[in-house]
Parts: C-alpha cells; structure tokens; sequence
C-alpha cells in the first residue's frame, strides 16, 4: 500500500529532474532589414545557442521557402564563449537575400533541427515567417532626363560652370585626402545608428554597427573574400594580411564589446551605447590617412 501512494511521487521527481538536464537550446534569429530598395540586401541571422556540457548538436542548415525574393549569399559558423562562469556554444546561419521585384517578400515559416550524435537526443525550432518591404530605389532615370530637359538653353552655361568646378576639385584632390570617401560614409552611417538609440531595439542597432564595422574592414583593406562573421574576418585578417597584429587586436577588441553588448543579457544605457559607438567612429577616422597596404 505504501509503495502505490509513493511511486507516483518518485516518478514525478525523476521527470522533473531528467527535464532539468535537458534543456532546448536557445534560439534568436534577427532580419537586418524589414525595408529595403530593389538594389539593396537584406540578412537574415540565425544563433542557436547551448551549454557546451550539455550536448555536441549537430544543425542543419535551414531550407528556406522564398517569394519574391533570391538567396544571394549563406554562411554558417560556430564559436565558444563564456556566459555566467559556463563555458557555452554559439551556432550562427548568415543569409543574404536580395529582392526579385517591387512589393512585398516574404520567407515562408520553416524548421531548425537539431541533433547530438552520442546520446541521439535533439529537437527542433519553427521560425515564424517573415515579411520584407521593398521599395523602389531612390533616384530613377526619369527624372534625370525631366532636369536635363528643363535646363534648357542654359544647359552650355551650367556645363561650363561644371567643368569649371571639376577642374578646381581635381586638383585640390591631388593634395588633399577625399572628404568623401569610404571612411567618411562609415563615420556618418555610425553617427545615426547612435542617433536611433531611442526608435529601434538595441539588438538591432548592434548588429548595424557590426556589419557597418565588417563592411569597412572589407573596402579599407581591399578583401575580395565573400561576406564574413566577426571572428572569421579577424581570423582572415590574421592569416591572409600583412597589417600589423597589433592592428587585428584592436580589430578584434571592437567586435568583442559589440559581440559582449549584443549579448550579455543587460541592456546598455544610452551613455554607454554612444560610448561604444564613439570608440567603432574613432577606429574608422584614424583609417582616414593610412594608405591600403
């Protein structure tokens, strides 16, 4: 008689307890832009994330179900790092998308699985479906030709005046760097990633400011290698570069605290946001006068 009235409690126990030692993985998945032009990407980020005792799972890579839009460019990577004294895994899918037409795209509802190998044990995520609005570009043909055709007779004389100033400008550029270079367009898009703090998720302006960073990494050191995660352009930078170390430690300090902020679990305050955006503008302005090597 005792033992009926107590089975039932030891087998809630044993449940609840092998349920603590099994824990699904946590999943975040991030579209980089809701709003687009025809010519412009947008990138979809995938991060699954486990305690590294827990499991060795295997993914594969998502099969995605696409409307109006094409898959221009995927990429998956894996990387250790430490949360709460844990030593945790991180497991990222990058894809690029790029749209077909104007209107509305959309990726259609899709399946993440999930496997550890050893123990046969695994599971499954469903990403809900994502729209994307796209625009069209902003300057069009047209309307050049509307300009151009109400110039009219006054179209030598403002020519004129254009090759006036073109010659003036080509010669001041012989001495003095270009204003509006690579490094000045980073330094303004950073400006208003920080003067968005309060009307976009924090989330969402790191992953700006990580892919404006990466993005002018590429053009100042002319790489030709396809799109890269954070750690895999510091390990390219580090294998295939002639840059000093000391430049790809500052490199990879950046990414670090933008990875940490992105992460950590704690918002930052937006003091400490711009602080951080301060140090990606100030990296960005001290590239203005190095040649490429």
């Amino acid at each position: 008689m005792f033992i009926r009235q107590v089975l039932p409690v030891i087998t809630l126990f044993l449940l609840c307890f092998c349920s603590s030692l099994w824990a699904e993985p946590k999943l975040d998945v991030v579209l980089s832009n809701q709003k687009v032009s025809l010519e412009e990407t947008t990138s979809l980020s995938i991060q699954v994330e486990w305690p590294r005792k827990e499991a060795q799972y295997t993914f594969a890579f998502p099969k995605l179900r696409l409307n109006f839009l094409i898959l221009e460019q995927q990429g998956e990577s894996q990387e250790t790092f430490i949360q709460n004294g844990e030593e945790w895994l991180r497991k990222t899918f990058l894809i690029t998308l790029k749209p077909q037409g104007i209107g509305q795209g959309k990726i259609d509802s899709f399946v993440i699985h999930y496997l550890d190998p050893a123990n046969q044990k695994g599971g499954s995520f469903t990403v809900d479906e994502q729209f994307i609005t796209v625009t069209r570009p902003p300057f069009k043909l047209s309307s050049l030709q509307l300009l151009l055709l109400t110039a009219g007779a006054g179209g030598a004389v403002i020519l004129a005046v254009f090759f006036l100033l073109w010659r003036g400008r080509a010669k001041k550029a012989a001495k003095t760097p270009n204003d509006s270079s690579e490094q000045h367009q980073a330094v303004t898009a950073a400006k208003k990633i920080a003067e968005e703090y309060s009307k976009k998720s924090q989330k969402d302006l790191l992953h700006e400011l990580s892919a404006l960073l990466r993005h002018f990494i590429h053009a100042q050191y002319k790489i030709t290698a396809g799109q890269m995660m954070d750690e895999e352009l510091v390990d390219y930078l580090k294998r295939e570069s002639q840059i000093p170390r000391s430049e790809c430690d500052s490199i990879q300090k950046l990414f670090n605290q933008l990875h940490e902020a992105k992460f950590a679990g704690v918002a930052l305050s937006e003091r400490e946001f711009n602080q951080l955006t301060k140090e990606v503008i100030h990296y960005i302005e001290g590239k203005q006068v190095v040649g490429n090597p």
